[in-house]
């Protein structure tokens, strides 16, 4: 779609007493740049001011956390964003044992 913009919010829930809240944000205008962007916030508006030309990335807290296995790992959140038409958004879940 071209001559949109707008921001949404999203949140990673750990458990009942953790959580990840990150906004992300863009632009696709008929006339000028593409944009995007990511915050950490929960107000979408965050992640619409975020937006740039050359997109971005945040990183959560680091959580301590158990995997699979019952084994103790630290765990964080990464989240990168690519402005184009059709922008994209990667959410990474980087673990540390």
């Amino acid at each position: 779609m071209t001559g949109v913009s707008g921001g949404q919010t999203y949140q990673i829930d750990l458990d009942e007493d953790n959580s990840f809240a990150f906004s992300i944000g863009f632009t696709n205008p008929y006339a000028g740049t593409y944009k995007a962007g990511v915050a950490a916030s929960s107000n979408p508006e965050d992640g619409y001011n975020a937006a740039s030309q050359a997109g971005g990335c945040v990183e959560s807290p680091t959580y301590l956390a158990k995997d699979e296995e019952g084994h103790e790992v630290k765990v964080k959140f990464s989240i990168s964003v690519t402005a184009g038409q059709r922008p994209q958004y990667v959410v990474s879940e980087i673990r540390h044992y």
